[in-house]
């Protein structure tokens, strides 16, 4: 489990390995996700993940030492990180979007602190609010259209 909570008026983020059981608090005060669905993704998809990623040889790449909450972006707080990576490649990058989510193998910070997704699966839904999850080999996106509420870095590894 990945997310941001309060902790002594600062929000930090958190990553758990624990029994998991979904619970909402009714007196968090960070907004809220709901488990909304779960869903397949199709082995064509996965085929073309896996043939996209990265090797670990790859040069300039930063590896995470825990998860790491590198962007949030709710009504009431907001952790922007993207500055600190400007030009940099991160491994395992997960983010929620307006109407779905981003898996990717790795995101690079660009020159205007936008992050840009390689090898991602797209999960949401469409404007008949089908469930679909497609595959972009590249994801630009701009934090300031506002399609983006918050990216994690998963992941346990070495410098």
């Amino acid at each position: 489990m990945v997310g941001f909570e309060e902790i002594f008026n600062e929000v930090v983020a958190f990553s758990r390995k624990d029994k998991y059981s979904w619970k909402i608090s009714e007196d968090s005060q960070l907004e809220e996700y709901s488990l909304e669905y779960s869903v397949l993704i199709p082995e064509e998809i996965m085929q073309l993940y896996d043939e996209g990623q990265f090797s670990d040889a790859f040069p300039f790449t930063i590896n995470m030492l825990h998860t790491a909450g590198l962007y949030l972006n709710n009504y009431r707080n907001k952790i922007d990180h993207l500055n600190f990576f400007k030009g940099e490649i991160l491994k395992n990058p997960v983010g929620i979007l307006v109407n779905g989510i981003c898996v990717a193998d790795r995101v690079a910070i660009d020159h205007r602190a936008d992050p840009v997704f390689y090898d991602t699966i797209l999960i949401g839904r469409n404007e008949q609010d089908e469930l679909k999850a497609t595959y972009e080999p590249l994801l630009n996106v701009k934090i300031d259209d506002k399609v983006i509420s918050s990216i994690f870095i998963l992941g346990i590894e070495n410098l």
